[in-house]
C-alpha cells in the first residue's frame, strides 16, 4: 500500500475513533421537555414581556422566545408527532452502486493476458466507491446534523473477481425556513479497487487504492405534517468528482492508455418520502427515489496512425458515450425503541433494533459501445464496453440497531445481505456502521427539528 493511502488509513482511523469517543463521552443533557398546553377550559398565561424573551430570535431550530416553546404555531415541523419524544432515527441503507457494473469483454488475444471479461464500475457511478442514494444514512425529514457512514462490503464484482471495499461518507445537514427545508451534502471515498489499471496483468488488480467519489448534495422539504405522518420530497444532484476509469497496457517497457472513460455524468436523484411515528416507541419510514443521468461519459479507444501503425501508443479516438442507466430506488424502514430513558436521567437514553428492506432496478437497458474493427489496436477491435439490453434487479435485507445518546447522538450498527439477484448482485454482504450528532439548540422538539 502506498504512503498515500496509509496517510487516508489513518486520517479515516482518526475520524472514527473521534466519533466514538464523542459517542462515549457525552454528558447528560439538562434540557427538559416544554409544558404541554393548557386544556381549553384553563385560561391562557402569557410569558412575562421583557427583551429577555426574545433574545433568542424568530422560531427555526435552537430558536423561538420562550411563548413560541410552549405553544409552537402548527405549522411547525417540529410538531408532527403525537409524543414530544417521538424520533425516528436516520435509515440505514443498502447500495454500493445503482447501475449494472460495465464489462469490457476480451476474446483474448496472444501475448495478453486476457480473461473471457473484466469487470469496470461506471465512473458515473462513483467508480469504485460506488453511488451514494438519500436512504444511505438518511431521513425524509430535515434535521440539524453532522454524520459519518462506515460500510464494508464483501465480494464486490470489481475486475476478474470479488473485492473488498471499505467505504467512508463523512456529511452534513442544515435546515433552514424554520426546519421545514434543509440542505445536506455528502463526500463519500473509499479504500477499493484503482481507477487506472494494468490490461496485462488484470488478475492482480490492486483493491487497496484509496479513490474519492461522486460528492452529493440532497435538497428536502416538508409537504404535510400531522400529529402523526410527514411527508417529503425533494432530490439529490451527483458530480462527477470521481477519477476517470483508465486501463494502460505495456509496450516496449513503456505504459500507454488503451481506453479511458471519462467521468463527465450528472447524476439527477428525485425523491418522495415519509416517515409514521404514531407513539414515542414505533417508528416507520419509507422512500421512493429515481437515478437518471443527465449526460453520457465518454469512451475513447487508442488508435491507429502513420506513426503508431499497431496502435500501441496511439492517438486517442472516442468511440461514443455510456449512458448509465435510469434507476429506481424503493425503501421501506421500521424499527420500536425497546428503551427509552427521561431526558437528563441517563447519559444512554434509547435504544432500538430496525428492520429494512430495499429495492432496487433499473428502469431501462443499459448501455454499451463496440470498438470498430479497423483504424484500432489490434486485440481491441470489435469489442464491447458495457452490457447491452441488461435489466437489474436486485433486493437487499437490512438488520441492524441504534443506540441513542442525550437524545442528540446515534450510533448504529447493521448488516445488509442481498436476498436473491443472481449476477446483479452488487456485493454479498455488507457491515455498515453509521454515527450521527444532531445539533441546534436543547435536545426537546419545541427546539430541535426531529421527527
Amino acid at each position: 500500500m502506498s504512503d498515500k493511502n496509509v496517510m487516508s488509513l489513518l486520517c479515516f482511523a482518526r475520524i472514527v475513533v473521534a466519533a466514538i469517543l464523542l459517542f462515549l463521552s457525552a454528558s447528560p443533557s439538562d434540557a427538559q421537555d416544554p409544558p404541554l398546553p393548557p386544556p381549553p377550559d384553563a385560561p391562557l398565561k402569557l410569558p412575562p414581556s421583557g427583551p429577555q424573551n426574545l433574545q433568542n430570535g424568530m422560531g427555526g431550530v435552537g430558536g423561538g422566545n420562550r411563548a413560541q416553546q410552549q405553544f409552537p404555531r402548527p405549522t411547525s415541523a417540529s410538531t408532527a408527532a403525537v409524543s414530544q419524544r417521538a424520533f425516528a432515527p436516520s435509515m440505514i441503507g443498502d447500495g454500493f452502486a445503482g447501475n449494472a457494473t460495465v464489462f469490457t469483454n476480451y476474446e483474448g488475444q496472444e501475448g495478453h493476458d486476457d480473461p473471457s471479461h473484466f469487470a469496470l464500475i461506471s465512473p458515473g457511478l462513483g467508480g469504485g466507491v460506488g453511488q451514494i442514494k438519500l436512504m444511505e444514512a438518511g431521513s425524509p425529514i430535515p434535521r440539524d446534523r453532522v454524520m459519518l457512514n462506515y460500510s464494508y462490503f464483501s465480494g464486490v464484482p470489481i475486475g476478474t473477481g470479488n473485492i473488498y471495499v471499505n467505504r467512508f461518507t463523512p456529511g452534513f445537514e442544515k435546515t433552514f425556513f424554520e426546519g421545514n427545508s434543509s440542505i445536506e451534502v455528502r463526500v463519500p471515498m473509499a479504500i477499493t479497487a484503482m481507477s487506472t489499471f494494468n490490461h496485462d496483468d488484470v488478475s492482480s488488480i490492486d483493491s487497496t487504492d484509496y479513490q474519492f467519489g461522486n460528492v452529493t448534495t440532497f435538497l428536502k422539504t416538508l409537504l404535510y405534517r400531522d400529529e402523526t405522518f410527514a411527508l417529503s420530497a425533494g432530490g439529490g444532484l451527483v458530480l462527477p468528482t470521481a477519477a476517470n476509469t483508465v486501463m494502460l497496457s505495456e509496450f516496449r517497457d513503456r505504459y500507454h492508455t488503451d481506453l479511458i472513460i471519462r467521468n463527465e455524468s450528472i447524476h439527477l436523484m428525485p425523491f418522495l418520502g415519509g416517515t409514521y411515528t404514531p407513539n414515542d416507541r414505533f417508528f416507520s419510514q419509507s422512500m421512493v427515489q429515481l437515478d437518471f443521468a443527465a449526460n453520457g461519459n465518454p469512451v475513447s479507444v487508442e488508435s491507429i496512425s502513420p506513426q503508431f501503425p499497431f496502435g500501441e501508443g496511439g492517438p486517442l479516438k472516442r468511440i461514443g458515450s455510456l449512458n448509465d442507466a435510469t434507476f429506481l430506488y424503493a425503501s421501506v424502514a421500521t424499527g420500536y425503541w425497546l428503551y427509552r430513558a427521561p431526558v437528563g436521567t441517563s447519559r444512554l437514553t434509547g435504544f432500538a433494533p430496525i428492520a429494512e428492506l430495499h429495492y432496487n432496478r433499473s428502469l431501462q437497458p443499459t448501455d454499451s459501445v463496440t470498438i470498430p474493427n479497423s483504424g484500432f489496436t489490434y486485440y481491441l477491435r470489435g469489442q464491447t464496453i458495457g452490457s447491452k439490453d441488461s435489466d437489474i434487479e436486485v433486493i437487499n435485507a437490512v438488520i441492524g440497531m441504534t443506540v441513542l445518546a442525550d437524545d442528540n447522538k446515534s450510533l448504529t450498527a447493521a448488516y445488509t445481505v442481498p436476498l436473491g439477484g443472481g449476477t446483479d448482485k452488487q456485493f454479498n454482504g455488507e457491515f455498515r456502521l453509521l454515527f450521527n450528532w444532531y445539533f441546534g439548540g436543547p435536545t426537546n422538539r419545541q427546539t430541535r427539528v426531529q421527527f
